[in-house]
């Protein structure tokens, strides 16, 4: 889990798989899409992404997992991914280890660099 106030803003990863998992208000089509995260990390460990379909459960095999600078400023990450079902939600896991997280920016972007959703904090 990821303790702290507000869920976004600063957060604080207490390690043992911290996450945010969010319900899209509708299904993206399915297809190549990117999440793009602006933050910054003291925390340590890679960052990963699921994504799955209505009624489906997150898994590995819908994920994609990637390197975070945890230097405490900002950064912007992308991280591409390819769906053959529609999208229904988004999982983040912004490190798997103890530290001070500020989750600053997420949005999602289709092959055409369209935003077809945007986290509002």
């Amino acid at each position: 889990f990821v303790t702290g106030q507000p869920l976004f803003g600063h957060t604080t990863s207490t390690g043992n798989d911290p996450h945010l998992s969010f319900q899209l208000p509708a299904s993206i089509a399915p297809g190549a899409l990117t999440l793009e995260i602006k933050m910054k990390s003291e925390a340590s460990g890679q960052g990963q992404v699921f994504w799955r379909g209505s009624g489906q459960p997150y898994g590995k095999e819908f994920s994609e997992v990637f390197d975070i600078n945890h230097d405490g400023n900002d950064h912007k990450y992308s991280v591409d991914f390819s769906s053959t079902a529609a999208v229904s939600g988004i999982r983040i896991d912004p490190a798997n280890g103890r530290g001070k997280i500020d989750i600053l920016e997420v949005r999602l972007v289709d092959k055409e660099g369209e935003t077809v959703h945007r986290w509002n904090f």
